[in-house]
């Protein structure tokens, strides 16, 4: 005679049967506890896996709170490169800042004489230019950039680049374009 289908108490039923026991003696404020902080889990497991970091810093919130999120917490700078000795973060790509000791950069230049005293701080202006460098490095960045020329008659040669208006500079033959107008500082 065939033996009678066995009794399906694996482990899986007895965790739920002694979770079931547990839960029954628990008092109400524990198991409303409980279940707020099963249902905030919930909620947050639900949040990140809905959230796109794809051009997240593009559409920064300044009511988030990003510091919680360990996906965005790249740490401090303390690997240090071994062929530049760059600074970089702990699980930042081998080869991003010199492709492995292949980019090889001459060292800076000493600022010239009359740029010298703003940056170490002996000229009555150097705290306001230091203050402000990143406006006066905007100012001059598009004074000069690669284009093909394209000659015509009867009209003033202009190159215009997100609504500011650059006259073209006909007396550079290197395809040199773009003596600044307008700067806004």
């Amino acid at each position: 005679m065939p033996r009678g289908r066995r009794a399906n108490i694996g482990r899986r039923t007895r965790h739920a049967s002694q979770q079931q026991v547990y839960s029954q003696n628990l008092s109400e404020e524990r198991q409303n506890i409980i279940r707020e902080n099963a249902r905030l889990i919930q909620r947050v497991s639900t949040r990140r896996s809905l959230t796109s970091y794809n051009r997240l810093a593009f559409q920064y919130d300044p009511t988030a709170n990003y510091s919680d999120d360990e996906n965005l917490d790249i740490g401090p700078m303390t690997t240090i490169c071994r062929y530049c000795n760059a600074l970089k973060f702990k699980r930042e790509t081998a080869g991003l800042c010199c492709a492995s000791g292949k980019v090889k950069l001459d060292p800076l230049l000493t600022p010239p004489l009359t740029l010298k005293p703003l940056f170490d701080g002996s000229d009555p202006d150097s705290s306001h230019f230091l203050q402000h460098i990143l406006e006066y490095n905007n100012c001059f960045r598009m004074t000069s950039f690669g284009a093909n020329i394209i000659r015509e008659g009867g009209f003033m040669s202009t190159c215009k680049v997100k609504d500011t208006t650059h006259i073209t500079n006909h007396s550079h033959q290197h395809n040199e374009v773009g003596v600044m107008v307008f700067c806004n500082t």
